[in-house]
C-alpha cells in the first residue's frame, strides 16, 4: 500500500466513538461496545503491539488484552505513521508516548491551542518526543442556507460535536 500511495499510507486509530454513534454498527452483531476507560487500555496495549510487528519477528507478548506466541508478520516496505485522534487526557498521553502523528478533530481555535499546549507539555514528559500534529476539518457544501442548516444539525447529531462554521459563497 504504500508503494500505491507512494508513501502517504498513514495507520489511524482512536478509542471508538460515543455510544450513540457507535452502536449502529456493534449493536446488530451482538457485540458488546466497551467502556471508553477500556477501549483506550485496549487501544494502548494495541499499538504496541502492532509497532512491535512492524519492526520485529517474531512477537511474544503477553497483555490484557492481546496476547502473541511468536507471531510474525512481513514487514511493511516503508514506514508507516501512527496516527490517533485525541482530546482527553488520557488518549493524548498514548500519542505523546508512542505514535507518530497526533490529530485532533472538532475544535474551536482556542481549543486547540490549550490542548496543544498540554500535548506539548506532554510529549516532553516522553524525551521530547517529535510527533507530528494534525488537525482534521470537515467540509458541508449546501445548495443554500436552510440546506446548510440542515446538514449541520445532522453532522453535530452524529458526532456529538459544536460546529464552527466559515459560510463562503460562491460569486455567481
Amino acid at each position: 500500500m504504500q508503494g500505491i500511495s507512494d508513501g502517504r499510507l498513514e495507520f489511524r486509530t482512536g478509542a471508538g466513538a460515543t455510544l450513540q454513534y457507535a452502536t449502529q454498527w456493534r449493536h446488530p452483531y451482538g457485540i458488546e461496545y466497551p467502556k471508553r476507560t477500556e477501549r483506550v487500555s485496549i487501544l494502548e496495549e494495541g499499538v504496541q503491539v502492532l509497532q512491535m510487528l512492524w519492526s520485529k519477528s517474531p512477537v511474544y507478548y503477553n497483555g490484557k488484552y492481546f496476547k502473541m506466541n511468536g507471531a510474525t508478520m512481513q514487514k511493511p516496505s516503508q514506514f508507516i505513521p501512527i496516527t490517533i485522534a485525541a482530546k482527553k487526557e488520557m488518549m493524548m498521553r498514548i500519542a505523546a508516548k508512542y505514535v507518530d502523528i497526533w490529530e485532533a478533530a472538532y475544535l474551536s481555535p482556542e481549543q486547540f491551542k490549550s490542548l496543544n499546549t498540554k500535548f506539548d507539555d506532554m510529549c516532553n514528559e516522553f524525551g521530547g518526543r517529535n510527533v507530528i500534529k494534525s488537525v482534521e476539518l470537515d467540509v458541508i457544501i449546501a445548495n443554500s442556507d436552510s440546506d446548510l442548516m440542515y446538514k449541520e444539525k445532522l453532522f453535530a447529531m452524529e458526532r456529538e460535536v459544536l460546529i464552527y462554521t466559515i459560510r463562503y459563497y460562491k460569486m455567481v
